[in-house]
């Protein structure tokens, strides 16, 4: 049996500059529940994950639907690091798989690695209904993509919290940016 290759790709701050959650919250910040979810994320009464979660809801709320989705989408899409993109492209050969996989919200992920070709994953999606952080974020990959049938070729991030999840890769890639 042949194994097809992997390669995940990190969103926020690898395949894009800066985090897309950040924008997602100050795209909503006159809601004022989105204010008081921002205050008590700020004093710390709630941690990220439960942040992001209540902050879904009230997108859920407002409607997000396709259109709101592909509103954000060029708002980012606009900012899509190409000499990242390129490297990917060229590292990826006809059956390769590659995977978008980040902490920022599924509502999003999965529609921007759609727009790319992409598979893509995030955070409390019907398939990750976990934070996809750190830990998880490995756990998710190794749960869907097992090494039985998975090679894992090349992976991409910005995030120390990612090391675990890149040193599975046979060449992987930790990004700094300024």
């Amino acid at each position: 049996m042949n194994k097809k290759n992997i390669i995940v790709v990190d969103l926020d701050g690898t395949l894009i500059p800066f985090d897309s959650f950040r924008l997602l919250v100050l795209m909503n910040i006159l809601d004022i529940r989105v204010l008081f979810l921002l205050f008590i994320r700020i004093i710390r009464i709630i941690n990220n994950s439960k942040f992001k979660q209540n902050i879904l809801k009230i997108l859920i709320d407002k409607r997000w639907d396709a259109k709101n989705a592909n509103k954000f989408f060029d708002k980012i899409n606009k900012h899509i690091d190409v000499s990242i993109l390129k490297k990917v492209q060229s590292l990826c050969e006809t059956n390769d798989i590659i995977i978008l996989c980040s902490a920022s919200p599924d509502i999003y992920v999965s529609k921007i690695a759609q727009r790319l070709g992409w598979i893509g994953y995030g955070s409390f999606g019907s398939e990750s209904p976990i934070h996809l952080y750190g830990i998880n974020k490995k756990n998710f990959i190794i749960s869907k993509y097992p090494t039985e049938k998975y090679n894992y070729k090349y992976s991409i991030s910005d995030s120390e919290s990612d090391l675990d999840l890149l040193h599975m890769f046979n060449n992987w890639e930790l990004i700094k940016r300024n």
